[in-house]
């Protein structure tokens, strides 16, 4: 019986949805037109290297066709492979010099991949077509060429996700000695089409003339010092802040970075409203933002060294919708704990605007048994400590 062309697209158009790749390559060796078909097929769909012999064959297989399937990569490349050799690096520069339509990249150890070859971040910053970043590097490297990339980088971003070195090895002598940290200078290509960012160990400094005027969504984990100045300032019309520190800090030097925070505040300003705040209970206080806020999500470990950050928050925020979450060690200690947190609610003026709370108990340490009857008589009092 012989089947028409028409009908094997058809049977490729379905294998396409389902995720079968290997039957799709298996169709694309039979002849020449199923290998055209197939190849458009097989590019659609995120692409993802992971060391030099994946990025030797998907090199090659690119170039196949009379460079005809260029075109057909229009989804996104993943490229975790570490250092590259040279035919490999040099393949890659090749490739990038041919694409025209890459809406995402991911650059996992970015550092890494850029170093293989000095014509590697001219390269990917010539890319005129990536709307998502993935970027990522690793904790010790020389980062010229990611700075490089980053600084000529074509491409108008919309959204980024930035996963930074470690705080500690690029602070001296009270200056941060690595440029890669400040994420406000590394996308300012971009200030003017971003409406997303998410950053892990982000040292920003405040650039008053670097503004994001279209980000509504920012989840920031702040590097060694936890300011949010240049955020207020660098992002004024944030509506959705999650934030959080990846210094562990004493629980004795929180007031003073609450206080710091706070007079930069007055100096600057602060976001009017947020719609969502999330955070753990200890970073929103060192935050100290004076932003009235329509849903507070805060994680807060309680105990009584802890709760008078709680009534701080709480007045700072003015938070319509709570959602609490609390990892209490035994039962026995929540008991203690949600007495407090009663009395928290009822002398806090702020907790009048709450009109609704949601509470999760997260226990953390798996080893404790939690009774939970002993958990619900505890919980079950609280929001009748809320005033009318």
């Amino acid at each position: 019986m012989i089947v028409s062309f028409d009908v094997l697209f058809t049977v490729m158009e379905v294998l396409q949805e389902a995720g079968s790749i290997g039957d799709l390559s298996s169709m694309s060796k039979t002849c020449r037109t199923l290998q055209r078909g197939a190849s458009k097929r097989l590019l659609d769909h995120f692409v993802s290297l992971r060391n030099d012999q994946d990025v030797l064959s998907f090199c090659l297989f690119m170039a196949a066709d009379e460079g005809q399937r260029y075109p057909f990569l229009r989804q996104g490349l993943r490229l975790g492979t570490g250092r590259l050799s040279s035919v490999a690096s040099s393949s890659l520069v090749d490739l990038l010099s041919r694409i025209s339509n890459l809406p995402r990249l991911a650059l996992i150890h970015g550092d890494k991949i850029l170093s293989s070859n000095p014509r590697l971040p001219f390269a990917f910053a010539r890319l005129s077509c990536v709307q998502h970043l993935e970027f990522s590097v690793s904790r010790e490297s020389d980062y010229t060429g990611c700075l490089f990339m980053f600084k000529h980088m074509r491409s108008r971003l919309i959204t980024a996700s930035l996963d930074l070195p470690l705080p500690f090895p690029r602070y001296r002598n009270g200056q941060l000695n690595c440029a890669l940290s400040d994420p406000i200078s590394l996308l300012q290509n971009s200030a003017a089409t971003l409406t997303s960012v998410t950053g892990t160990r982000l040292d920003a400094r405040t650039n008053p003339s670097v503004v994001f005027p279209h980000v509504k969504q920012l989840t920031v984990e702040l590097g060694f010092m936890p300011l949010i100045s240049p955020y207020i300032v660098s992002f004024p019309n944030v509506t959705a802040l999650d934030i959080s520190c990846a210094t562990a800090f004493d629980l004795s030097t929180l007031p003073t970075f609450s206080t710091i925070n706070t007079h930069r505040q007055l100096e600057v300003g602060c976001w009017p409203a947020l719609e969502a705040l999330t955070g753990t209970l200890e970073h929103l206080y060192m935050m100290a933002l004076c932003s009235k806020v329509e849903k507070l999500n805060v994680l807060a470990y309680h105990d009584a060294s802890t709760l008078s950050l709680f009534q701080d928050v709480l007045s700072w925020s003015r938070p319509q919708h709570l959602q609490l979450g609390v990892a209490p060690s035994t039962a026995r200690i929540m008991k203690a704990e949600w007495a407090s947190l009663a009395s928290v609610f009822s002398e806090c003026d702020a907790a009048r605007d709450i009109e609704t709370l949601v509470v999760r108990v997260c226990p953390v340490d798996t080893q404790t048994r939690l009774v939970l009857d002993d958990v619900l008589v505890s919980v079950l009092p609280s929001p009748r400590c809320l005033p009318p």
